[in-house]
């Protein structure tokens, strides 16, 4: 919601929100950007919402929430993030960006090369990236004259009913919902495409009928090729051409991949979107090392679904002697979904002797039934030979830390939607050095 905000006051028009977290006194310094760039904010307590023209609300902001049931109260329209997004589809270029797994590092990606490649997009993305960061303005959205790159969150099926110019589908796989339950969404969204470019991984067999695939496989159109790790990242072939990239991991090639056929597919020149592509700064909280000091990396890493906390593990494996995992769950409701998918994960890609911790689930709010726990995640590790501990505060962790961290290790400090992980990862980071 915070791109979405964002993208509107830096395209010129009144913008005005409010958050329980501000109001709780969390992620001020958020807070202050938004205010330095022109957003209203107002206690989430109704009484920033006479005379707004709508409000426009996430899944997570239920009716009882005081601003929007002041709205219904007004009769001020009430309109559903993917209701919004709906119209800027209808009124912009848009290249969109959407799978279970990877969004928001391929959007980054596309918005970096095509930026690289002087088509001056628009962006409004999940993660905040360090180059526009390191330039001082939002890091999750811009408005440019090119092509919009819209991050497309498939959690809630809105996109069945976004109709970009170029749709980019990643992977599918089990997290929000059942994957054959996302199917659907996932054929409208590429039927109402101009343009679809999907990945080679089986599970988007349904969508391959008129898409350019890309991909290691003989089926695709635009080839993978040559991939090897490399003292700064990774290195592979794209259609034959050299490409090397800062970030370390397999699933990184395949993003790249992925960035640079929706690059092409925009009209970009591939030898400019592979020299951006070179300098790419990468996002916030995406294997993000945030310390390294007596032979101890730690990294900040956003994960919060099997596949992608998997993808940091085999991602720390390669770099260290021992990975040490401490893994915030994010609410109740997707922890109870996934647990035997992480349970089975934690147990098949750790090895014996890296360390697993868990914090209690992180509560994000709203009517959710509290009725489960990392206790019972490490109970069911414990029953396939896997120990695992729980971390009951942060200051535990850090504590074991002081007492078990030794040279080779990675610590990464994983989990999805807390703003404040990233600030106890550098304090990891501080008792490791």
């Amino acid at each position: 919601m915070s791109a979405y905000a964002d993208y509107r006051a830096l395209s010129g028009a009144q913008t005005s929100g409010s958050d329980r977290g501000f109001d709780r006194g969390r992620s001020l310094e958020q807070r202050d950007g938004f205010v330095k760039r022109g957003i209203t904010l107002y206690s989430q307590d109704g009484s920033g919402v006479a005379g707004a023209g709508a409000i426009v609300v996430s899944a997570a902001v239920e009716p009882t929430v005081p601003d929007y049931a002041r709205a219904l109260e007004l009769n001020i329209p009430v309109i559903t993030r993917p209701q919004w997004l709906a119209a800027i589809y209808r009124s912009h270029r848009t290249i969109a960006i959407t799978g279970t797994s990877g969004k928001s590092t391929v959007t980054a990606m596309t918005f970096e090369a095509l930026r690289g490649a002087g088509l001056n997009p628009g962006l409004i993305a999940g993660a905040e990236l360090k180059s526009l960061l390191a330039e001082g303005v939002s890091g999750n959205a811009c408005a440019g004259t090119g092509p919009l790159v819209i991050e497309a969150d498939e959690s809630d099926k809105g996109i069945a009913d976004y109709a970009a110019d170029i749709a980019v589908i990643l992977n599918l796989q089990r997290d929000h919902d059942e994957p054959e339950n996302m199917i659907p969404a996932f054929t409208a969204f590429a039927r109402n495409a101009r343009q679809v470019i999907v990945s080679d991984e089986p599970a988007l067999s349904f969508l391959r009928d008129r898409a350019v695939i890309v991909g290691e496989g003989a089926i695709a159109h635009r080839r993978i090729t040559n991939m090897r790790a490399t003292t700064a990242g990774s290195a592979f072939d794209f259609d034959g051409h050299a490409v090397t990239l800062p970030l370390p991991g397999v699933h990184n090639v395949s993003n790249a991949a992925m960035a640079l056929a929706a690059g092409l597919a925009a009209g970009a020149d591939v030898h400019e979107l592979i020299a951006a592509l070179a300098g790419y700064q990468g996002v916030a909280r995406r294997f993000e090392i945030v310390g390294s000091g007596n032979g101890i990396e730690v990294v900040d890493d956003y994960a919060h679904n099997p596949a992608k906390i998997a993808a940091v593990i085999r991602t720390a494996i390669a770099r260290s002697q021992r990975v040490v995992l401490y893994f915030q769950p994010t609410g109740f409701g997707p922890t109870r979904f996934l647990r035997p998918d992480l349970v089975k994960m934690f147990a098949s890609e750790l090895r014996e002797g890296d360390a697993l911790y868990f914090s209690p689930i992180y509560y994000v709010g709203g009517t959710a039934a509290k009725d489960i726990s990392s206790d019972d995640l490490i109970a069911d590790l414990a029953k396939l030979g896997r120990p695992a501990h729980l971390a009951a505060t942060r200051d535990d962790f850090i504590d074991a830390m002081k007492q078990t961290a030794r040279a080779g290790d990675c610590i990464c400090i994983v989990g999805g939607r807390d703003p404040t992980l990233s600030a106890f990862a550098r304090d990891v980071a501080m008792v490791t050095k």
